[in-house]
């Protein structure tokens, strides 16, 4: 097959594919905003129109013989074709199969959307939750949100397993060993190679003794502030439902800052760089209220630039951290070079990650905290080593993730005990967690929104590299701008080079080649190493 052949089987691909996009957008926001039948049902047709079309077995085909033959020249080209022939394979399943799927998928993310924690017999929000974990005194207060909360995955777990039963009855249709496998795959990653950052991250923090400071200065705040004994804590002491952030950081931030109105406070950190945030802002939908998705996402309604966030704003500083990371994702998807090619004009997950961990980073920077609030030296102090240590607990929390979600999908573990044993020794192992008695019974691990989608399942992966590449991509703003302190902020060419490196790429290359061209040295973990691991 040729050149041209290559050019007219994007040409057909494309003209299916583009409307079947915005038709899916729009019933993906109209779902989350208030998923009852109607959307629920829109939303299944069009994501089943949208896995259909890549299982085209004749497109398939082609698509197949042009890359396997290796003759294509053209690297944009190949690049297409290979991006579109690895979303074709992965889909290669049966229709019957995949409609299981979808209805799963939609009847467990209606039951997440809809879920309302019940407290002492009154329902309350997970943002109340969330603010009773990072700042009650009481610990029969936090073990009983904690309580609360964790009924969630008893309401999901076991549909869940069902759930990835039929996925990696899709993968090995498709010719896969596991839907883990699979998806790695389609996103261009080594499993031996990501397992081996993995472990090479927590050797570096564990060799240097940066970690277990860390845990230790955690778990020692934690038994003054509870009146425990020293060492190793439970989970509802952590700040937060998973311990995955600095429980003394954005909290004390909260104490001493007044937050008053975070989108405005958001929206002036981007003003601040050049970007603007009005476009997106007139359309998202930020309200706190029943029965929408209770975790944040920004969302992309086809391809010419309609992009929203939609969340339950809450007024903490934590919240105004997620609302940087989301907008960040609405701003580099609102700048794709207009000229590129429609199948080029997405994100690379992984940079788009790099980019909005790396603008969430900046809430706890000292010169960003004192452009928004002007606040004294004593908060910049405890602002950036809340920032180490929120650094380190991510960082910990995504490879729990990530190595969990292999065990899920390729150890085929019919216990729910068992699997939910695993899940706790790996917190115990990687972020010194202690677990709570009761363990058997329930399914701990199954509560976060990344399991639902087929889209956003064995993504958490994309975290770890995402803070290797915010740290790498950080340091060359900061030496090719030549800004002065660890901050960005308050200065519109850091927008612009984010726009004319970063955004307007698009797709158009391997996000590790755009990370390298911007940079100018290939991804490493050097940096974050060096900006975040205490000596």
């Amino acid at each position: 097959m040729s050149r041209t052949d290559a050019f007219q089987l994007l040409e057909e691909y494309i003209a299916v594919a583009e409307p079947i996009d915005l038709a899916a957008g729009q019933a993906l926001v109209a779902y989350v905003l208030n998923p009852d039948e109607e959307t629920e049902a829109a939303y299944q047709t069009t994501m089943l129109a949208w896995q259909q079309l890549h299982a085209d077995p004749d497109r398939f085909s082609r698509l197949q013989a042009l890359v396997c033959q290796g003759t294509i020249t053209d690297e944009r080209l190949a690049w297409r074709l290979q991006r579109l022939y690895r979303q074709h394979a992965t889909r290669q399943i049966p229709k019957s199969l995949m409609e299981a799927i979808i209805n799963a998928q939609t009847e467990l993310e209606g039951i997440f959307y809809g879920f309302e924690p019940n407290l002492g017999g009154k329902p309350i929000t997970p943002n109340e939750v969330d603010q009773i974990l990072a700042t009650s005194a009481f610990p029969a207060e936090c073990k009983a949100a904690w309580m609360a909360y964790r009924e969630l995955g008893s309401l999901i777990g076991p549909k869940l397993l069902a759930l990835v039963s039929l996925r990696n009855q899709a993968a090995h249709a498709a010719g896969f060993e596991s839907f883990w496998h699979m998806r790695l795959w389609e996103q261009f990653i080594d499993p031996n190679e990501m397992l081996k950052l993995f472990e090479q991250i927590r050797q570096t923090t564990d060799k240097r003794g940066s970690f277990s400071r860390v845990r230790q200065f955690i778990d020692q705040r934690t038994a003054q502030q509870f009146l425990l004994d020293n060492g190793p804590q439970l989970p509802w002491f952590q700040g937060h439902y998973f311990g995955h952030q600095d429980p003394f950081g954005s909290t004390a931030m909260d104490k001493k800052l007044k937050i008053g109105d975070p989108v405005a406070i958001i929206e002036r950190f981007y003003q601040s760089l050049g970007l603007n945030l009005k476009p997106i802002l007139a359309v998202s939908d930020l309200d706190d209220r029943p029965g929408k998705n209770p975790h944040p996402e920004c969302f992309i309604v086809g391809r010419s630039g309609d992009v929203r966030v939609i969340c339950r704003m809450g007024k903490t500083w934590d919240w105004v951290a997620k609302g940087l990371h989301e907008f960040a994702h609405g701003l580099h998807f609102s700048h794709f070079d207009p000229l590129l090619p429609w199948d080029l004009r997405t994100a690379n997950s992984n940079l788009a990650e790099a980019v909005a961990l790396m603008m969430e980073g900046q809430t706890m920077h000292p010169q960003t905290l004192h452009y928004l609030c002007g606040h004294d030296h004593e908060i910049f102090q405890e602002s950036w080593a809340a920032q180490v240590r929120q650094q380190h607990l991510l960082m910990r929390w995504c490879m729990v993730f990530s190595e969990f979600e292999k065990i899920l999908y390729t150890h085929d573990i019919d216990d729910p005990d068992k699997l939910n044993a695993m899940w706790w020794e790996l917190v115990w192992e990687y972020q010194g967690i202690i677990p709570p008695e009761d363990i058997n019974g329930h399914y701990d691990w199954a509560m976060k929104p990344h399991h639902l989608d087929w889209d956003g399942a064995v993504t958490y992966q994309n975290y770890v590299v995402g803070f290797l590449a915010a740290a790498q991509i950080q340091s060359a703003i900061q030496r090719q701008l030549r800004l002065p302190g660890v901050s960005l902020v308050n200065d519109t060419r850091i927008g612009k080079w984010m726009v004319e490196n970063l955004f307007i790429m698009g797709a158009d290359k391997p996000w590790m080649q755009i990370v390298e061209d911007a940079t100018g040295e290939p991804l490493n973990a050097q940096y974050w190493s060096d900006r975040w691991i205490l000596v």
